[in-house]
């Protein structure tokens, strides 16, 4: 209520509350053209803006305003349901605001795994190919040792060869030559 009005109506009673009080009431239950002056609660609040109403200070001090304009108790119930109803609204967006940045940077977070997988799967499937390669040259390195170890030992046993047959020869020349002067011509 209008603090001038009730001031005046206790003033007009001689400042006795119980007269003043029974004059305010039946000025605001009469249907007097005083009652929306001094905030009867008409079903709406004054504008709710989401960006004022974010502190929540803001949101004490509009609650105290409006309980402070409240006439009765039915009036104050009504105030606080409209008012919860608005709390609840803008509670509802900041929280579907919240998720939907939520969503998207899981989604974001989403598409980079999926991005680096990708990136793994490429770089095991090298890993695996060179892998293969190193074994299979594995297997042939190991395979040519193998090789050049047999042709090592045939070497060696054509060196040896070769060197009785050098020492073979060197001996059937020596004996050729020893025979030859040794032996009388006519035999031959």
């Amino acid at each position: 209520m209008d603090p001038e009005f009730v001031r005046e109506v206790m003033s007009n009673k001689n400042y006795v509350f119980e007269e003043a009080k029974e004059s305010l009431s039946s000025i605001l239950f009469n249907g007097d053209s005083d009652r929306t002056e001094a905030g009867f609660f008409d079903g709406s609040v004054e504008s709710w803006n989401d960006e004022d109403m974010i502190d929540g200070a803001k949101w004490v001090d509009r609650l105290v305003s409006e309980m402070t304009k409240a006439i009765n108790i039915d009036d104050m119930r009504r105030r606080v349901a409209v008012i919860l109803e608005a709390l609840e609204s803008i509670i509802k967006k900041n929280t579907n605001a919240s998720k939907k940045l939520e969503y998207a940077s899981m989604k974001e977070s989403l598409q980079s795994l999926i991005n680096d997988n990708q990136i793994l799967k490429r770089v095991i499937a090298n890993q695996h190919q060179r892998s293969s390669e190193n074994e299979e040259k594995a297997k042939q390195v190991l395979h040519l040792r193998g090789v050049v170890g047999q042709y090592q030992e045939q070497v060696h046993k054509l060196e040896l060869s070769n060197y009785a047959m050098k020492l073979h020869l060197q001996r059937s020349q020596q004996q050729q030559t020893s025979f030859s002067g040794n032996l009388p011509p006519d035999i031959y």
